[in-house]
């Protein structure tokens, strides 16, 4: 379940890609117990060829997504910008 979303893009749902990405996590969390992994998952991060993915955990069920325009910024600032809200979640 999405709790909030902000985006500067009318064209990019937030809700939907919400929705899509607990699926991935879902999987992710089923192929680490496939293959007996005992880590603990702490990121996920997409990088597509204009955009910038990353899904950050705050617990093993919660997690912060954020998605940012490539050409706009770099993976060290939306790190950066995902890890100063977490402490507000956990």
């Amino acid at each position: 379940m999405t709790m909030t979303t902000k985006s500067t893009r009318p064209d990019f749902d937030l809700n939907v890609a919400g929705a899509f990405n607990a699926e991935l996590v879902k999987q992710k969390q089923q192929t680490m117990k496939a293959l007996n992994l005992k880590s603990t998952l702490e990121d996920i991060l997409l990088t597509l060829t204009d955009q910038l993915h990353i899904i950050k955990f705050v617990t093993p069920k919660l997690f912060v997504y954020m998605a940012a325009d490539k050409g706009q910024t770099n993976l060290a600032v939306v790190r950066a910008a995902v890890t100063k809200h977490l402490g507000s979640l956990a």
